[in-house]
């Protein structure tokens, strides 16, 4: 496997440069699409699919 890639997908510091990388192009909305992406699926984890 490449450097900042693992069987799940990209490493914590592979995701922060992208970030970073389309922060610097002006691309905010897109790391802001994905952090919501990622925020709403572990309220999903936490909330729809654990037993209470």
């Amino acid at each position: 496997m490449s450097c900042g890639v693992n069987k799940n997908g990209l490493n914590w510091m592979k995701f922060i440069f992208l970030h970073y990388l389309f922060i610097l192009k002006g691309r905010i909305e897109t790391t802001l699409t994905i952090n919501l992406y990622f925020l709403l699926q572990q309220l999903h984890k936490k909330y729809v699919t654990s037993d209470h």
